[in-house]
């Protein structure tokens, strides 16, 4: 470590995809022949897919997390806002400070009616995964970044924590389970139709179970408010 050329000669192909492989990097992010640094899966269309995602991550016997990523409502009410989950694992530690791996996923366009019923199926499968989970709003820019493989979020060892651009919170299950919060920031589109469009495939997601997410009975309750609400929608 005394200079680049003396590390360099260390940094065989071999170290380097073992690297890769440790912190879910590209290799060739690595060799500096790419900008990009993680492959970002978006599993949009099919939440069937991110359930077995969550399925093979929790396969780790090492502390597991997720940040739910997006935008304030108020600053982009539009459909080119993004979302994203952050999976966080622990590997290790140095120092008594621990050594994460990020797996991120990403979720574009979350204005969209139907990105944001996915993307709520998502959260709720989340939820019901048992990992334990965490709303965060970050900024616009830096989350099309995210999405598009090109920035390692920042780790606060201060506070033990993903220091994402800002430190606000979101209710994760209010979003999936009360039709004003879900449809908050959705473009309504010419005669609501985005609105309520988006309400229909929310009900397609629960018939499937991905919002029965406490196993306490409740869901039929937050169904019943959006049948209520599209109905409503649609008068």
């Amino acid at each position: 470590m005394t200079d680049l050329a003396e590390l360099s000669k260390l940094l065989t192909p071999e170290i380097l995809q073992q690297a890769s492989s440790l912190f879910g990097v590209r290799q060739d992010w690595l060799e500096c022949v790419s900008d990009k640094i993680y492959n970002v899966p978006d599993f949009y269309k099919h939440p069937e897919e991110f359930e077995q995602h969550i399925t093979e991550l929790k396969q780790t016997t090492n502390e597991l997390w997720c940040y739910v990523l997006r935008t304030h409502e108020s600053a982009h009410a539009d459909d080119n806002s993004d979302g994203a989950f952050l999976f966080v694992e622990t590997i290790g530690a140095i120092n008594n400070r621990e050594i994460v791996r990020y797996y991120p996923v990403g979720h574009l366009r979350i204005g969209y009616w139907k990105s944001r019923a996915d993307f709520a199926a998502n959260c709720g499968l989340l939820v019901k995964s048992g990992i334990q989970q965490v709303g965060k709003y970050a900024n616009k820019d830096w989350l099309k970044k995210f999405n598009r493989g090109m920035v390692i979020p920042e780790y606060d060892y201060q506070d033990g924590s993903v220091a994402v651009a800002s430190s606000a919170v979101w209710y994760i299950d209010q979003f999936f389970e009360r039709p004003e919060h879900f449809l908050n920031g959705v473009d309504a589109e010419a005669d609501n139709f985005g609105l309520h469009s988006a309400v229909e495939r929310w009900l397609r997601w629960s018939e499937k179970g991905y919002f029965d997410s406490f196993g306490d009975g409740s869901h039929p309750r937050c169904r019943k408010l959006f049948e209520r609400k599209l109905e409503e929608l649609l008068r």
